[in-house]
């Protein structure tokens, strides 16, 4: 797996993809104000593909 950045308006997260033949886990995490936030999406590889897009739009919309 790589780590990658992801810009949004508020701040940079960093974004992580790592697959296997049967599941996948998408993860994107920052530091805000001395906490982490994290969030990933898990299941099965080709459900994980599917709804990448939406999880992408989904952490370009949070707000600090």
């Amino acid at each position: 797996s790589q780590i990658t950045a992801l810009k949004t308006a508020d701040t940079t997260f960093a974004t992580t993809d790592i697959a296997s033949a049967k599941a996948r886990t998408i993860a994107a995490w920052t530091r805000r104000d001395g906490h982490v936030w994290f969030f990933k999406a898990t299941g099965p590889s080709a459900a994980v593909e599917k709804e990448k897009p939406k999880f992408v739009k989904f952490i370009e919309s949070v707000r600090f």
